[in-house]
């Protein structure tokens, strides 16, 4: 018997289900709430099969995966996303073979994201994947890169060849390590036209001359992506290697960003992890990297530049707000005097330091008037958004 429940009711249950503050588990029940009805199965298939996730896939996993794309290639065509998930084997066959197997039988393919497991040991051979140079999948438009370990910066072009159209890059703990203290990193021979750009990092332990190598490998890819730039975002460990890293035997030059229009800086050390530089250990040395904003903003040559972005550790934020705003003002006058030359059009700069709504008002009147100078000589808004925080100091 059909069902007469209004198909608008659900519709509004499947977008509470498909919500990013919704349990995991009810995502799940959508395959099972797709039988209620042929109207709510048209409404259910196209979410539940939107993304396919391989945990640690086997060979087998990925042929059996190809026959029912074979058999079945409209529900193969409402796939948008592929996740990877190979923790075990970092660098396999498995990950090899996917472009073959798998992507060719996906046409909606929009997004990939491949995690491999971090290891000072295993790392990338691009010679592995010399049989996949020529093929591409011009739908792909968001690529991350999670756990890579990098010999040179040539090395993403095994992965960014494939493709061409990537509009948004996600490197995440993604690292340049050299063979030998004489090997510097290369540019990339092939750069998509990416536009949105995230970098973040949690750290590893290395040695000196690794982390100077590191940070050109940082550096050379950054000055190669950056024409086509319009949004960057990088946090705390990436901030520090750009701006008070290992010294290199050569000079650094700054990055030209022509069509970069928003920067986000996230300076909160509950999402950077554990690294062996003492990021975030004390208050003193929390103020250094607070301090290291304006070097960041020196080395940009953002001249569209219009958002900025700053999010702050609310752990050191919340206990004792008057020292944090003591250590803000210590970069209002070199802030002040690189607006006119970085960023003459900037517009908009935005405060998060994990505020409750309550206390808006509080942080708006005491931010404008430390940044008085900003608001009336550049016309440039402060601007404070509401995080809400349990007891604990988590995000809501």
């Amino acid at each position: 018997m059909a069902s007469v429940f209004p198909l608008e009711i659900f519709e509004r249950i499947i977008d509470l289900s498909m919500d990013d503050e919704t349990p995991t588990w009810a995502r799940r029940e959508l395959l099972k709430w797709s039988r209620v009805s042929h109207a709510w199965r048209r409404q259910c298939l196209p979410l539940v099969l939107r993304k396919k996730t391989f945990s640690w896939p086997e060979l087998t996993t990925l042929y059996s995966f190809r026959r029912q794309a074979l058999v079945w290639p409209d529900l193969a065509s409402l796939i948008q996303e592929v996740e990877v998930q190979q923790w075990l084997r970092p660098y396999g066959s498995q990950i090899e073979m996917m472009p073959f197997v798998i992507y060719p039988h996906l046409p909606r393919l929009r997004r990939v994201t491949i995690n491999l497991k971090v290891n000072s040991i295993d790392r990338t051979h691009s010679h592995r994947y010399f049989r996949i140079s020529r093929l591409r999948f011009d739908s792909v438009t968001e690529l991350t890169l999670n756990g890579f370990l990098l010999r040179d910066t040539s090395e993403l072009d095994v992965h960014l060849s494939m493709f061409p159209q990537t509009r948004t890059l996600c490197l995440r703990n993604v690292w340049w390590r050299p063979h030998t203290k004489k090997m510097w990193p290369r540019s990339p021979k092939l750069v998509p036209p990416i536009a949105d750009l995230e970098l973040t990092r949690e750290g590893i332990g290395w040695k000196k001359w690794m982390l100077a190598a590191d940070r050109v490998g940082l550096e050379v890819f950054l000055h190669s992506v950056g024409r086509t730039l319009t949004t960057l975002a990088i946090n705390l460990p990436v901030i520090h290697s750009l701006t008070a890293g290992e010294e290199v035997p050569f000079e650094l030059e700054n990055f030209c960003f022509p069509n970069l229009r928003s920067l986000r800086l996230t300076m909160d050390c509950a999402r950077t992890g554990t690294i062996e530089i003492q990021l975030a250990s004390s208050q003193t040395s929390y103020r250094d990297h607070i301090i290291n904003i304006p070097k960041l903003i020196l080395r940009l040559e953002a001249h569209n530049l219009l958002t900025l972005w700053l999010s702050f550790c609310v752990e050191f934020v919340q206990p004792d707000p008057g020292e944090f705003l003591q250590h803000l003002c210590h970069i209002v006058a070199p802030m002040e005097s690189l607006i006119p030359t970085s960023s003459p059009r900037l517009q908009v700069v935005t405060f998060d330091v994990g505020s409750l709504e309550e206390t808006i008002p509080w942080w708006n009147a005491q931010l404008r008037s430390i940044f008085a100078p900003l608001q009336e000589l550049h016309a440039v808004e402060i601007r404070v958004p509401v995080r809400r925080l349990d007891r604990w100091g988590q995000l809501i």
